[in-house]
């Protein structure tokens, strides 16, 4: 049994690299892969990570591969560069407001665009053109 008052336990391999060390003060555990890859393998079960602080991973890159997925969550706050969707349909609903700032717009639609509300209003500092072969008010 390991006590508060002890030091770190600590695992090397043959060069002295860090494969596992618990920190008895600081409730720390470390597990060290210094090379090649960490694989969990569970062909008959489930991973599950519970923490009470939170989650973090950082890495280059990252991957998920799954038939689906599903978040919930109170707040979703996404920061990139660049974000490119594809998707054969999709489906949004809101509740009450659906903002969009930007400093230009453009849809393209192949078919039909079609923009339906109970009242709506088209508002430009500058010109508003309309071009169509018949052009229907009313």
């Amino acid at each position: 049994m390991v006590t508060a008052d002890e030091a770190p336990i600590e695992v090397r391999d043959a060069q002295a690299r860090l494969l596992f060390r618990y920190d008895p003060q600081t409730g720390q555990t470390v597990v060290g892969v210094p090379t090649g890859d960490l694989v969990l393998d569970l062909p008959d079960g489930a991973f599950r990570v519970a923490a009470s602080r939170g989650i973090e991973l950082r890495a280059p890159t990252f991957g998920l591969d799954a038939e689906s997925a599903r978040l919930r969550l109170g707040k979703l706050e996404t920061v990139v560069g660049r974000l490119i969707e594809r998707a054969r349909n999709v489906y949004r609903r809101v509740d009450e407001l659906a903002e969009l700032r930007a400093g230009r717009v453009r849809t393209l639609a192949q078919g039909l665009l079609q923009l339906a509300g109970a009242t709506a209003a088209l508002t430009a500092k500058g010109v508003v053109r309309v071009d169509g072969q018949k052009i229907e008010l009313g």
